[in-house]
């Protein structure tokens, strides 16, 4: 069975196998958290991909088969989660938010993403509600002119 390696730091990697979450090759030393806490380096980029592995996993319940994971692609990064048509989907799992930076991020990656001529995707950023641990209780955030395009295309099916 091939594993497939994903770099997120110079000094951790994490490894992905097809039915599988995701899994840190190394421990890393640790850091102070506000609360006093230590939470090591490594628990800090596992928290990415699980982020993403439980929206996936919300998507699939929720009437969308074909959501998955998104390799990371460097300056082409199409996103993280892919198979909701349309859509863009950047997940983020932050404890401080910067919005503006993760929507032009999103609306950067849309553009990368929207490879077949004629077609809208939409870039939405997907993140994590402290305190909440379903992505159904998380928040998605747009533009107001991506809304519009959203709710005009819903007018069309309603």
């Amino acid at each position: 069975m091939a594993q497939s390696l994903w770099v997120e730091d110079r000094r951790a990697a994490v490894w992905s196998m097809p039915g599988r979450e995701p899994r840190l090759s190394a421990s890393l030393p640790g850091r102070q958290t506000k609360a006093g806490c230590r939470r090591s380096r490594l628990a800090a980029v596992k928290k990415g991909p699980l982020a993403e592995a439980q929206i996936v996993a919300y998507l699939r319940g929720n009437g969308f088969p074909d959501a998955e994971r998104r390799v990371m692609g460097g300056s082409n990064d199409r996103g993280d989660v892919a198979g909701v048509p349309g859509i863009v989907i950047e997940v983020k799992n932050h404890a401080a938010m910067a919005l503006a930076e993760w929507v032009d991020e999103a609306t950067r990656e849309a553009n990368v993403d929207g490879t077949k001529p004629g077609r809208l995707e939409l870039p939405v950023v997907w993140h994590k509600r402290r305190g909440r641990g379903s992505p159904a209780d998380w928040y998605v955030t747009m533009t107001g002119a991506d809304f519009m395009i959203l709710l005009q295309k819903a007018g069309d099916y309603l």
